[in-house]
């Protein structure tokens, strides 16, 4: 909030830097006369644009945004694993920059639902398979898997050819790794719906249209960067740019 101030200014010293935030009213004497008045005037009151340009948010919106009502002020924080619920594991199965799993779980809480995102597990090459990633979900919270374990994710992880002699795709080597945790109503994998359906229902959420609210772990990292800065494509899908590095090529975001 203090960034939002005239008088104060943010800061914070994390090991040896300083993370210093403040807007451009500490910079106003030496400006010219009704500059920061005619910028607000240029982006049409825009407070996304105002927060941005004006007071250095790192939180604003540059529009276009997929996930246009998430808010990392309001869906992130600090969440530990609840210790009596299921955990429900959703895959997805691109190679570079890694492999990855989310780690959710579901409570009602007076009156609602909580959907807490507690981990992500982003694993590079040469790790970034089927079988590594199993196994380092199964060491790192193979005890809160005990309590019951669902799956989903990304259809395609049940068509691709088969993985070795008695495995056929992904979803069969994550199941044999964790069988263990598994009933008869853990695989919920179905296929891959519209991006559109998908944003619109998402969003929904986020902006409460629903009786649920979504917390996601501030150690998720990649997750939160996807909500935040995966575009809209002119067609209403995700626009999943590419970038390269070290001689890869691959989505930057989503």
């Amino acid at each position: 909030k203090c960034i939002y101030s005239k008088e104060d200014y943010f800061r914070k010293r994390v090991g040896d830097k300083l993370i210093v935030i403040s807007s451009t009213y500490h910079n106003e004497k030496n400006l010219s006369s009704g500059y920061i008045d005619r910028l607000i005037n240029d982006v049409g009151g825009d407070k996304n644009r105002v927060a941005m340009l004006v007071y250095g948010s790192p939180f604003a919106k540059t529009g276009g945004e997929f996930y246009s009502q998430f808010s990392r002020m309001k869906h992130v924080g600090k969440f530990e694993p609840w210790t009596d619920e299921p955990i429900h594991l959703s895959f997805d199965f691109n190679l570079v920059p890694y492999i990855t799993c989310n780690a959710w779980q579901i409570k009602y809480v007076s009156g609602r639902y909580k959907v807490r995102c507690f981990k992500e597990f982003c694993l590079p090459n040469p790790h970034n398979n089927a079988e590594s990633l199993s196994k380092r979900i199964d060491s790192d919270i193979g005890n809160l898997l005990k309590k019951g374990l669902f799956i989903y994710g990304d259809y395609s992880g049940k068509t691709n050819d088969t993985v070795s002699e008695d495995v056929r795709n992904e979803f069969d080597m994550i199941e044999k790794i964790l069988k263990k945790y598994l009933s008869n109503n853990s695989n919920r994998v179905v296929r891959n719906g519209l991006h559109t359906k998908r944003r619109d229902f998402m969003n929904k959420i986020f902006n409460n249209g629903f009786n649920i609210d979504v917390e996601i772990d501030e150690r998720c990292i990649e997750t939160i960067a996807d909500f935040e800065f995966v575009k809209e494509s002119p067609m209403g899908g995700k626009l999943k740019s590419k970038i390269t590095k070290e001689g890869k090529t691959f989505e930057e975001h989503g």
